[in-house]
Formats: structure tokens, C-alpha cells, sequence
């Protein structure tokens, strides 16, 4: 029914186009990128349209790297893929300074509408741009990687990992059900298991989990302040983990005035660790008097750990 891939091809449901995507390979049969295709009824889909080439970047040349497959995830309003990377195949004898020949870990990708996509790293999304500019792409492939492979030959899953399929976001957390072999992907070259011992993994995040904004150093809080927008509900709900310090909050105007009755003397600071702790400013949470109006939140951030910020509406009991 889809133009032709050869293997991981992946259907994810669009509930804000009302259609199916699917992410398959790029083709010819085993030319390993991602391409993107849009059907309304499941049968009559689109022309290909390539989200990732066959390994083509910076980032991907120091283990020469490429797309195997993309599992994608409707994640509030946007899209998380997970990529399954191929490192570096070969038949050839593998140095032991060199392991990571001939195995596969899963990246992050990230995108807005699901046709548009960008690699997540260590330090959130990496521009396009930035993947042509001579940086230290060794570390920074090193540091991309989301799920890694086992310990060589000591793990069950020492040689590949592949995400299967879309998370599941339950109980307040995120399931990464994912497959795990004991072996290389050419594995009768390498004198591998064959065949490959393997099994069914899971990986579990916190909600909002795939990413935080945190401090660059212990000794001194970060601030982040958001673009403005236009607040509706009655109440913030911040998760964040400040276990180990503290998170205030301020409220601005568009102008980065502080808002009165917002500040940050007047925020509670909160001391824990919460996927929805409800943000105080003078002992209550109530954010009636900011509704409708266009503002910034200025976080100090000490020693914590901020994954999202969600403007809420209380709901009674």
C-alpha cells in the first residue's frame, strides 16, 4: 500500500491533520534515510518526502552513522521520533578501540508539524545550520545518544537497540518498549551469536521526561525566561525536580515588568520534586488575576531540573 521500503517502516495517527503519517525508508530497498508520507484513509498515500538523509551530516561522520529507522510519538501538540542509528557497518575485523562498529543506539529527533524535523542533543534541539560548522562533533555524537546499547558482550542488549514502537505515556511516566540484541548487525562476520540472543526491553521517563533545562554549573542558579504569551486558566503547573536546591518564579509583562502580587519575593519556593506542582505567590496558587494577559515566567532555578510548564485550570472535586 506505500511506496516501497524494505524494512522499520512506522504509521503514526496526525490527530491535528486528521491523517496517518508513516515514516519508512528512503529507498532504493536498503539506501538507509527517512522519508515522510501522508495518507487520509490508510491506502492512497503521498510521494516520499526525505526527513533524514542516508547519514549525510557533521554529526553523523564521526561513526558514520545513518538512519535505520524513526519510530514517532504525538507528544503534546508536536512529535518526538525516536531514531534508530546505525553505526559504522562493516564485515571487517572490529578494533577494540572501536566497539561502537557495527551496532545501533536510538536518538532523539524532534518536530513542530512532523515534516520538519531537527537531532536533539545534550543541549536540546542542534540547529540545521549548525550541523555544517566545525565543531566537536565526536562529543557531541557521543552525548546525543537517547538510548544506548548494553556494556560489550556483558549486557543483553550489547549490540542493538531498536524503539518499538511509539511510547506509551501511563501512570505518569513514558514507556520506551524497545528490542535488544546480543550481537552486532552483521553478526555472522563478527563471530557473533547467531542467532542473535535478544529480548524486549523497557525504558521508563518521567512525563514531559525527554528533556530539562537545568543550571550550567552547581554553584550558581540559572534563569530562563519564556517568549511571552497569553495566559489562560487559574493556576501553573511546573514539573520540575528541585530536590537538591529550589524553584521560584516570577511573572512579567510583556515588557519583562514584574507583574505585583507575582514577583519573585513573592513566589513560595518549592524544595521536592513534582510533575505538577501548582507555582505560589503569596501562599495561594490562584492566577486569576494574570488570565487573559500577555506575560512572561522568569525561572530561578537552583540546582533544579525543569521538564515542562503547563497553564492549567483547576478542576473541582
Amino acid at each position: 500500500m506505500i511506496p516501497f521500503g524494505d524494512t522499520q517502516s512506522a504509521p503514526v495517527w496526525d490527530p491535528q491533520r486528521e491523517s496517518y503519517l508513516g515514516f519508512v525508508r528512503t529507498g532504493p530497498p536498503n539506501i538507509r534515510g527517512i522519508a515522510r508520507i501522508e495518507s487520509r484513509d490508510f491506502v492512497h498515500w503521498s510521494p516520499k518526502v526525505t526527513v533524514f538523509g542516508p547519514g549525510d551530516t557533521k554529526l553523523d561522520l564521526p561513526f558514520r552513522s545513518a538512519p535505520y529507522g524513526m519510530k514517532v510519538l504525538s507528544y503534546a501538540g508536536c512529535f518526538i521520533g525516536l531514531i534508530n542509528m546505525y553505526n559504522w557497518e562493516t564485515l571487517g575485523p572490529i578494533p577494540k578501540d572501536k566497539l561502537f562498529q557495527d551496532k545501533v543506539n536510538v536518538q532523539l529527533a524532534f518536530s513542530r508539524n512532523g515534516l520538519t524535523w531537527n537531532r536533539v542533543g545534550a543541549n536540546g534541539v542542534i540547529p540545521y545550520a549548525d550541523l555544517s560548522k566545525d565543531l566537536d562533533w565526536e562529543a557531541i555524537a557521543r552525548n546525543q545518544v537517547f538510548l544506548p546499547y548494553g556494556e560489550h558482550k556483558k549486557e543483553w542488549d550489547w549490540g542493538q537497540v531498536y524503539s518499538y514502537h511509539a511510547p506509551v505515556v501511563f501512570d505518569d511516566k513514558i514507556w520506551i518498549y524497545y528490542t535488544g540484541l546480543g550481537s552486532r548487525h552483521w553478526a555472522n562476520y563478527h563471530g557473533d551469536d547467531r542467532p542473535p540472543k535478544s529480548g524486549i526491553g523497557l525504558a521508563t521517563l518521567r512525563l514531559d521526561g525527554f528533556v530539562s533545562v537545568q543550571p550550567r554549573s552547581s554553584q550558581r542558579p540559572g534563569v530562563l525566561t519564556t517568549r511571552p504569551f497569553v495566559f489562560l486558566g487559574d493556576q501553573i503547573l511546573a514539573n520540575v525536580d528541585s530536590r537538591k536546591g529550589s524553584l521560584r518564579v516570577e511573572v512579567l509583562d510583556s515588557d519583562k515588568n514584574p507583574i505585583d502580587g507575582f514577583t519573585l519575593a513573592d513566589c513560595q519556593p518549592f524544595r521536592g520534586d513534582d510533575v505538577r506542582h501548582p507555582l505560589r505567590w503569596n501562599g495561594g496558587s490562584d492566577c486569576r488575576p494574570i488570565q487573559g494577559r500577555a506575560i512572561r515566567l522568569r525561572f530561578h532555578l537552583d540546582r533544579s531540573k525543569l521538564f515542562s510548564f503547563t497553564p492549567s485550570v483547576r478542576r473541582e472535586r
